[in-house]
């Protein structure tokens, strides 16, 4: 490679046209850097400093065919979010000059100059007009600013840097823009790096990017995968990893990548996605056939993914009934199994009743754990383990890959215990059922509770609307002066302990629609109210005239009883021994690391 120190001026010469490769990430700077940048470029401009270094910008020459019609292509390996910003900036000051001009005339002329001479190569012929090319995502917006319009799409960073760096100049004279201006193409120094033709430009760029914004893991994937792809990058971007970007959030892409390292018998630890990728590309790398089906599988998973987040999508009735709730309650720990089980069904290697019967024992043991009172924070590395074992045994029967999961939850012990009827029922009584951080999944056991209270369950309502409906406290959360004394009246001797104890129990608990009606209305009036509703779960609640904690024990121990048939449990002792899984437990390979990490995001 060759390289020399050059002046900013460099990066916006005529007839140069500088592209952003497919593998590099979107423009990510955000007020934070853009605040940076300006203080930096204050102090030249204001004598504090005679110059500001901005680090190195490496790039690799495309073929040039020679025509002066035709710019002198570089691709940016390195730089590309100082070079847009920079692009950016020098938008905003030409536009602060223009402005500032007397007239309309005047303005145009203006914006037409400063365009020509840093930010456009007008005279060459179309496709070789713009001096920088960003990736799809973020390229209507820069054009839209090097034009002298203000970007539509609300989704790029590139409109939000230029409004940062327009308020920055609402102050500055024409002559103080002038010099602003004149600052950064020959005050601030860089570092001009050109590669050989033999250089991987993928592997310089993960070299040198230390010095810039690190890069997120999907970040590291997306570079390496149009890497490999090489010359056919360009379509498979557009027929199929364009969807992916599309259909998925930023953060929904991270955690899609880690449910599809666990679905293939990795962790899924979020800081060694790329090394996961890299590990199973690694004997395709060069065969870009291989990587695109590779990316052609990916893909379609993203589609399963989208499922678990959106049930609705999801084709198969009775899978999507359970992915509902599972939605409800939050999948995030057991993404990586679920989605393994949507391959699998989409492969034809389970049908739609194995898959919900997967789904249902693994709602069935999140939920069981909670009304026994344990906490979540194991589940993911419970997950991963039983996500490498299936992975790892690909010709498994659907059934089989069914009856291992349920047995692999039966025989975990102490904290990874799956609870069984009667430990549920031991442990259900004064506990603390609910919590602002567990509303969801209180609400759908009351939710699974209430479809139990029903004698035919078709006739019980689908899920219910959670901006609806919302848990009531039957004793409120604030101890009335007013309830205080019926307590007193009904034979409590310390209302106030009863309070403590079990105002969050299981038999405290419903839901209600008119929960801002009933509020810390005495239990008379809240009985009259709730009996009015079309729940049965509040039907039952007039057969009584107190709310002792006796009644509330019964009816918590009520409600864990239909609950225990709502939620499917563990294996027993016997059921557990009669399982014969020792082949897939010998020879299935073993891929889950030891970086796994859990998440903060539990259930």
């Amino acid at each position: 490679m060759k390289a020399e120190e050059v002046t900013a001026e460099k990066l916006f010469d005529g007839g140069q046209q500088l592209l952003i490769p497919l593998w590099q990430r979107r423009y990510s700077w955000t007020k934070n850097d853009w605040e940076d940048l300006w203080r930096d470029l204050l102090r030249v401009h204001n004598g504090e400093a005679s110059s500001h270094f901005i680090g190195s910008v490496v790039l690799h020459q495309l073929r040039w065919g020679g025509m002066p019609s035709e710019a002198k292509r570089y691709s940016v390996v390195d730089g590309q979010q100082r070079i847009t910003t920079l692009t950016i900036l020098v938008c905003a000051i030409r536009d602060r000059i223009a402005r500032l001009a007397p007239d309309m005339e005047a303005r145009a002329s203006i914006q037409a100059d400063y365009t020509s001479q840093l930010l456009s190569n007008s005279n060459l012929k179309e496709g070789h007009q713009e001096r920088l090319i960003l990736q799809e995502y973020d390229r209507g917006a820069l054009s839209a600013l090097v034009s002298g319009t203000m970007p539509s799409d609300g989704q790029s960073s590139i409109a939000d840097a230029y409004s940062f760096f327009t308020d920055q100049l609402v102050t500055f004279t024409q002559d103080q823009a002038v010099r602003l201006l004149s600052n950064i193409l020959i005050d601030l120094d860089a570092v001009w790096v050109m590669l050989d033709a033999k250089d991987n430009a993928h592997r310089v760029f993960q070299t040198l990017n230390a010095g810039g914004k690190p890069l997120r893991q999907v970040d590291l994937i997306r570079n390496y995968f149009f890497l490999l792809l090489g010359e056919k990058g360009d379509e498979f971007y557009e027929s199929q990893w364009k969807i992916l970007e599309t259909d998925l959030s930023a953060r929904e892409l991270d955690e899609f990548f880690v449910a599809w390292t666990v679905s293939q018998g990795f962790s899924g630890a979020r800081g060694s996605l790329f090394s996961y990728f890299q590990r199973e590309l690694s004997v395709v790398e060069e065969n870009p056939p291989a990587v695109a089906a590779y990316g052609r599988e990916l893909i379609e998973a993203s589609r399963y993914f989208q499922w678990i987040r959106r049930p609705e999508d999801c084709p198969y009735k009775a899978v999507r009934r359970s992915l509902t709730d599972l939605s409800n309650w939050g999948t995030l720990p057991f993404e990586g199994l679920i989605l393994l089980l949507l391959r699998k069904l989409a492969s034809a290697e389970m049908s739609e009743g194995d898959v919900a019967d997967g789904l249902e024992i693994i709602l069935g043991f999140v939920a069981r754990r909670m009304l026994a009172g344990y906490e979540p924070n194991v589940h993911k590395s419970i997950a991963v383990g039983v996500a490498a074992k299936i992975a790892g045994q690909r010709k498994q029967a659907g059934s089989d890959t069914v009856d291992y999961i349920r047995f692999k939850l039966s025989t975990g012990t102490d904290v990874q215990s799956w609870p069984n009827d009667q430990h549920v029922l031991e442990r259900v009584g004064s506990l603390p059922m609910y919590a602002p951080s567990r509303r969801a999944w209180t609400f759908l056991i009351l939710e699974r509770i209430n479809r139990k209270l029903f004698e035919y369950e078709k006739h019980a309502p689908a899920a219910l609307d959670r901006s609806a409906y919302s848990i009531e406290h039957i004793m409120p959360q604030h101890l009335t002066g007013a309830w205080e004394a019926d307590l007193i009246k009904w034979g409590v001797s310390s209302p106030s302990a009863l309070h403590s104890s079990r105002v969050h129990a299981l038999g405290n608990l419903t839901l209600s629609p008119i929960n801002s009606e009933l509020s810390d209305r005495s239990f008379e009036e809240k009985i009259s109210m709730l009996a009015d509703d079309s729940l049965r779960l509040n039907q039952e609640l007039g057969s009584g005239s107190t709310w002792t904690g006796v009644r509330i024990d019964e009816r918590s121990h009520s409600l864990a009883s239909r609950a225990l048939e709502a939620f499917v449990g563990p294996l027993s002792e016997s059921e557990i021994a009669a399982q014969h899984f020792d082949e897939l437990l010998s020879e299935a390979p073993e891929q889950v690391d030891d970086d796994l990490e859990e998440d903060n995001d539990l259930a």
